[in-house]
């Protein structure tokens, strides 16, 4: 996966780059804090500080026109329900309403132009939006994980789809994508495993990396003839697609661009194709027949693995080309059937690939697990096909080369030490039926900088993702237990995000987090164990919420940069805390 995924967690370092500033503190009219903008020669709407759950926005304040939701304006307000924007204002700013997890209604006005990154992230109460055709500009994941929404009207002057704005809404069922739209960024419409039909505009030249990546249900494509690309892994995992017919302008598909279709039964390419890229099809079981390109002068290794199914005149005109691109894959596991279980356990991988797929069976019965330290040795990708319900404790452990893993959302538990000391993993999706993170499972995997946590998660093990290289992290309101030292010695760390309802923050959780410059206590917590934030060197900014009744020994030594304050209120309550 390539690095454009920039996980939610990085809103609270965004928000120290506030540009906007006011020498006597913020204006209050109302429930409302606000500003004056002489560019935008209007209000901004600074932060609400009401206890109301339907919020009207005022159109005018002081006689000067609303023009604008600042910038995390109604962040984490978990008790908004409904919010109405009046006409005049132009633009919702970023994360305005991120982690509203109440937000069910919001009236977007029909002189709004632009909504801004991360703008509605997390509404996961969200269930219908009509965006005005006046809006030009919708922002980065603006509206990610919003998992009840059903339908959404987009503006017919949209010109892009943008990086993830879509990702995640998994009770999402039909978009129309506009006219004017010519390109459909990364991980746009991930995970939307509810969309059934997709409406393509006849103006789209482009679709990027994993945009439309299991979309599971989807089940009509059609590619409109403008098209003339399609990224890596982009209809990755999307198994109900049946046919695809490809345009005249295609002229490239990415690597593993349809990987794990596996209700595609034919492929129809253009005339002008000349290359298939590496597993462009790997895992298609149920494709029979294909219409090659006029003059085909590659294909990629992996391309048809598990193709099994083909017409043997197809398979026969495959392997002629290049045997790599159909090889068996049962030939490279040790292997023992499971009769709890159901299926097969690979016990042990004996192949020398550099890239290893894991079949969806063997013998004719379905692989159901990963055993207990199966993989070693100098392997760099994993794929694992649907079907497999568990990576056993240890599986990947020092695999100390592995740079990628594609987990399907069959698996529902990832054991202890699974990926523990995979120093150069930097790309690993959690399945969304997942509800625990065990113990050590990336300890030391220092090459990864994020990962995105289901919101099925309720637990976290002890170490779970210390020593890694972790830069951001949310943690979803899911989590209701986080075990010693998740975090510990995550020296990269520089924005957490916690959820409201956890009730400690435990024994050295943060300890040896040395760049963590600020984070937000949940209200909930009311305790913070020892060694907590332990050398937190460049910490700045905390709240100790009014609840927190016990601080342990050591919690915040080293923690030398906190403002006043904040120091005497945790030496109130535990005066050995900086010792």
């Amino acid at each position: 996966m390539k690095k454009y995924f920039i996980a939610a967690m990085i809103i609270l370092l965004f928000g120290l780059l506030t540009v906007c500033s006011y020498a006597d503190g913020p204006n209050v009219n109302g429930d409302f804090e606000y500003y004056y903008d002489e560019e935008l020669k209007g209000i901004v709407i600074e932060s609400y500080i009401g206890e109301e759950t339907e919020i009207q926005i005022p159109g005018s304040i002081d006689n000067k026109p609303v023009v604008m939701i600042g910038e995390f304006a109604f962040y984490e307000n978990y008790d908004v329900v409904s919010v109405q924007i009046p006409n005049g204002v132009k633009e919702i700013g970023y994360a305005a309403f991120s982690y509203c997890y109440s937000l069910e209604t919001v009236k977007i006005p029909n002189s709004m132009e632009v909504i801004g990154n991360y703008a509605f992230y997390d509404c996961t109460s969200l269930n219908n939006v009509t965006i005005p055709n006046n809006v030009t500009l919708v922002g980065y994941y603006a509206f990610a994980y919003c998992e009840s929404l059903t339908n959404i009207k987009l503006s017919d002057n949209l010109e892009w789809i943008s990086e993830g704005m879509f990702y995640g809404c998994i009770n999402l069922k039909t978009v129309t994508v506009p006219k004017k739209v010519i390109g459909i960024l990364a991980f746009g419409f991930y995970n939307c495993k509810s969309m059934t039909s997709l409406k393509l505009s006849e103006g789209l030249i482009a679709i990027y990396d994993h945009a439309f990546s299991w979309c599971e249900s989807l089940k009509t494509l059609t590619l409109p003839k403008s098209l003339l690309g399609i990224g890596d892994y982009t209809f990755y995992g999307c198994e109900g697609l049946k046919t695809l017919t490809f345009s005249d302008k295609v002229e490239w598909i990415g690597v593993s661009a349809f990987m794990n279709c596996k209700g595609l039964t034919s492929l129809t390419f253009n005339n002008i194709f000349t290359e298939i890229e590496e597993d462009a099809f790997w895992g298609c079981s149920a494709l029979t027949s294909i219409k090659f390109p006029g003059v085909l002068t590659r294909l990629g290794d992996g391309a048809f693995i598990g193709c099994d199914a083909l017409k043997k005149d197809v398979k026969d005109q495959v392997l002629r080309f290049n045997p790599e691109a159909m090889r068996k894959l049962t030939d490279d596991f040790e292997y023992k059937y499971d009769e709890e279980l159901k299926g097969i356990v690979i016990t042990e991988y004996t192949g020398s690939a550099e890239k290893v797929y894991i079949p969806d069976e063997i013998d004719g019965k379905p692989v159901v697990m990963i055993g207990e330290s199966a993989f070693y040795g100098d392997i760099y990708h994993v794929y694992i096909s649907n079907g497999v319900k568990k990576i056993g404790d240890s599986a990947f452990s020092y695999c100390e080369n592995l740079v990628s893993v594609m987990i399907p959302n069959s698996v529902t538990e990832i054991g202890e030490y699974a990926f523990s000391g995979c120093k150069n993993l930097s790309t690993v999706n959690l399945p969304d039926k997942l509800t625990k993170i065990n113990d050590c499972i990336f300890w030391n995997c220092w090459r990864l900088k994020s990962i995105t946590i289901p919101n099925t998660v309720t637990y976290i093990g002890v170490l779970a993702f210390s020593d890694s290289g972790l830069i951001n992290i949310v943690i979803p309101k899911s989590v209701k237990e986080i075990e010693f030292g998740v975090f510990w010695n995550c020296s990269n760390l520089i924005s957490v995000t916690l959820p409201e309802g956890l009730e400690y923050i435990n024994h050295s959780m943060f300890n040896g987090c040395s760049s963590l410059k600020s984070i937000k206590i949940p209200e909930s917590v009311t305790e913070i164990r020892t060694f907590a934030f332990y050398e937190c060197f460049s910490l700045e900014k905390i709240n100790i919420p009014e609840g927190v009744v016990e601080i342990g020994e050591r919690a915040f030594k080293g923690c030398e940069l906190l403002p006043e304050e904040i120091v005497e209120k945790i030496l109130a309550i535990y005066p050995e805390a900086f010792d």
